[in-house]
């Protein structure tokens, strides 16, 4: 029997109440149907294996749907009763019964709850792991978590029912041991600092390659009318997060946001944050440096991009402004750019190249394989992906 191939690695998305308002946001984009015929069934299997770990990972929850980590395809999975199950292309046949309220929540959305109205019973149709069509009736509990997550499939969440309001803010974890700290000794609890809760998706190159995924679509404007201090929280959650993962950059795209926003810091020069940013002028002199992005981690390709470059950006306060950028903060910044118009570092890589494992467990099989081999044990594996 041939071993179970390894879950994509996929991240649970953060957001808030306010931030789902914003165009574009991932979890207001109707997912696609999965193509059996073009989705091999070890990659689903891997697909399936990422969504059950985010969703295990916790906070606890019984359901998940695939844009909840930025995979804009139909796909649930739910945890009851200590059965977990993988919904391919799921719709809802009939919901049937009387309405019955219950608190509700989204794992993308802590500390954020309301008390929904849904029929008790639901009759949902949907394809399993191997293609082959189920329908079948669910009761209660089981009913009320597959039309949430169904729901989300669609571009439609638990908040948008009638008469649900929503109760509780998220609280990013430091902030909370902040408070919590002062509160163990008894001093003044500090002043509340607004950071837009955010997380990386991530995936690996064989999910990188499906379309569409949060990293794919085009950004929308921002536009002068955003609210400075929700440009100065979104602001702050992508460096936040870039200084997280270690990242020298983070656009709006890779963290669900579909706006033409990014943030960064190399940590050589002051930080950048990139508001409806538009490259108006290149340099002939280009380089060629192995790149790599959060949202792939662990993995590196040769990229060919301009020396130096000019950027029409926008001020914190919406005014146009050009930066003159060179070396490798012009590099940042195409690559952050090229986020924004759905355009990844693979997609840019010198003709031939290969992706190459330099972390994770892609870059420990293949560093396990050469020490085999130079041991005469066996002989060393392939380790690089063709883009």
């Amino acid at each position: 029997m041939p071993p179970t191939p390894a879950p994509v690695p996929l991240t649970l998305l953060r957001t808030s109440v306010r931030a789902l308002r914003l165009p574009g946001h991932a979890l207001r984009r109707p997912a696609a149907p999965v193509d059996f015929d073009e989705t091999p069934r070890e990659l689903r299997v891997r697909l399936a294996g990422g969504l059950a770990g985010a969703l295990l990972r916790g906070p606890v929850g019984a359901g998940l749907a695939a844009p909840m980590t930025g995979l804009g395809l139909r796909i649930v999975v739910t945890a009851i009763d200590d059965q977990v199950s993988a919904l391919f292309n799921p719709v809802i046949e009939e919901a049937t019964g009387p309405e019955e309220a219950g608190p509700e929540g989204n794992l993308c959305l802590p500390d954020v709850r309301a008390e929904v109205r849904r029929p008790r019973s639901v009759t949902v149709s949907w394809q399993t792991l191997n293609g082959k069509p189920r329908t079948q009736t669910f009761h209660d509990w089981h009913a009320r978590v597959l039309q949430h997550e169904i729901e989300i499939l669609d571009g439609r969440l638990f908040l948008d029912h009638e008469g649900a309001q929503p109760i509780g803010t998220t609280v990013l974890a430091d902030a909370r041991a902040e408070q919590a700290l002062a509160a163990l000794y008894a001093e003044e609890p500090p002043t509340p600092r607004r950071i837009e809760p955010v997380a990386v998706a991530t995936f690996d190159p064989d999910a990188w390659a499906l379309d569409p995924i949060v990293v794919r679509g085009t950004a929308h404007p921002v536009g002068p009318e955003l609210h400075p201090n929700l440009v100065r929280a979104l602001a702050a959650g992508l460096l936040r997060e870039q200084y997280e993962r270690g990242g020298v950059g983070l656009a709006a795209p890779q963290v669900g946001l579909g706006i033409r926003m990014a943030a960064i810091d190399d940590r050589v020069n002051p930080p950048i944050l990139l508001r409806d940013p538009e490259i108006v002028d290149r340099s002939d002199e280009t380089a060629v440096v192995p790149e790599g992005c959060l949202s792939l981690p662990g993995w590196r390709a040769d990229v060919e991009r301009p020396a130096a470059v000019k950027v029409r950006n926008h001020s914190l306060e919406g005014e146009p402004v050009d930066l003159e950028l060179d070396g490798y903060l012009a590099r940042i910044a195409q690559h952050e750019i090229d986020h924004l118009d759905g355009v990844l570092f693979t997609d840019r890589a010198t003709p031939d190249t290969t992706l190459t494992p330099v972390a994770g467990p892609a870059a420990a099989e293949q560093a396990l394989a050469s020490i085999l081999a130079d041991a005469g044990e066996a002989p060393p594996k392939a380790g690089k992906r063709r883009r």
